[in-house]
């Protein structure tokens, strides 16, 4: 097992462009799109959800160096 911390739109800044907010080029470091998902996604028949995102604060279940120098419910987006 290996940690993983998911940043939205850093990661999405990495690919070479992003359907979101009428299509705008990013970086290119890596090839890719990022795929708006809108309301309507649909897949094998099944309505798919968008992911939450937004403010949200973290408690913290166990030490962690990734947790280094940031309080326990901090706030995070």
């Amino acid at each position: 097992d290996r940690p993983f911390l998911g940043i939205c739109v850093g990661m999405q800044a990495l690919l070479e462009r992003s359907e979101e907010n009428d299509g705008v080029d990013c970086i290119g470091l890596f090839p890719g799109q990022v795929r708006f998902f809108g309301k309507d996604l649909h897949e094998a028949g099944e309505h798919l959800k968008v992911p939450h995102m937004g403010w949200n604060q973290v408690s913290q279940a166990v030490e962690h160096p990734l947790w280094h120098e940031i309080p326990d419910q901090a706030r995070f987006y």
